[in-house]
């Protein structure tokens, strides 16, 4: 920095020219002078420290950018994790429904299947029931009009019909006698077979 003129000696020296009557003008001019110096000085310092925190400020701007665009990116990524998660939990809920419904499907046909096997059991059963009667000698069946005797040897006899006369018609096996009509007077029939006798009353 150039040093400001001082006064000159003629103006300190010389009191009759008038020099030190112009003395205190040059003083307030060197000074008016060196605050102008100072304050370009301060400006200069001020610009410098502006463009300091202009930049530091961008700085600070471009982290924050690459901070948010880091953020953004994560959020993208764990949205899209979380949408594979949901896409995958819905197959797999698809995939139980789908097992489930195979499942109960397959139970309702067995359970179809044993009632149709138990129905078929059950009808069976009953027409046993209903075209049989215990006697102590054996059981009797009725079918047709016709009388079926089985004992316990085992002498079976089907007849066609009886009328009140006790004549009974029949087939007689393994070697059975059948005596009918002449024995008893109410149209009773006499079976004899196996060495044992059956007697059969006829309608």
């Amino acid at each position: 920095m150039a040093a400001a003129p001082g006064p000159s000696r003629h103006g300190q020296e010389c009191g009759d020219c008038g020099c030190r009557l112009e003395s205190p003008r040059r003083k307030l001019a060197v000074k008016a002078w060196l605050s102008s110096m100072l304050l370009g000085e301060e400006l200069e310092l001020l610009r410098a420290k502006l463009v300091v925190a202009k930049k530091e400020e961008a700085g600070k701007k471009r982290v924050a950018m690459e901070e948010l665009r880091r953020r953004v990116d994560c959020g993208r990524d764990e949205l899209q994790r979380l949408r594979s998660d949901v896409a995958a939990s819905r197959k797999g809920e698809a995939r139980v429904g789908a097992a489930v419904a195979l499942s109960m499907a397959a139970w309702l046909s067995w359970l179809a299947t044993a009632a149709r096997r138990w129905s078929t059991v059950v009808a069976l059963l009953c027409f046993m029931l209903d075209v049989r009667v215990a006697v102590p000698d054996g059981d009797v069946a009725v079918h047709g009009g016709g009388a079926t005797v089985a004992g316990s040897s085992g002498v079976e006899v089907t007849g066609g019909g009886m009328g009140s006369e006790g004549g009974g018609t029949g087939s007689a096996g393994d070697g059975m006698v059948v005596t009918g009509g002449e024995e008893a007077a109410s149209g009773e029939s006499t079976i004899t077979g196996g060495g044992e006798e059956a007697t059969v009353a006829g309608p």
